[in-house]
């Protein structure tokens, strides 16, 4: 499928995740360090991300190509 879709991250998705997850060029914009190797990405993915029901893939032509977080709000605090 075409277009930017959001699903939820999983650990299936290590592979990708790791093409920007471990870019320090990535992460200097992020409030994380990059991952430095694939056992602290998946237990990232694992324990972090699978539980969270606010995480999210995004997913462009069937690749994750980053993630976000949604907060819930009760829309008053613009």
């Amino acid at each position: 499928s075409s277009g930017i879709t959001l699903r939820s991250l999983t650990r299936t998705d290590l592979k990708d995740f790791l093409v920007w997850a471990t870019d320090p060029d990535v992460a200097l914009h992020m409030t994380w360090e990059a991952y430095t190797n694939e056992e602290e990405a998946l237990h990232f993915l694992i324990h972090v991300a699978e539980p969270h029901p606010y995480f999210k893939a995004i997913v462009f032509e069937g690749k994750v190509v980053g993630s976000l977080t949604l907060t819930p709000s009760k829309g008053d605090s613009l």
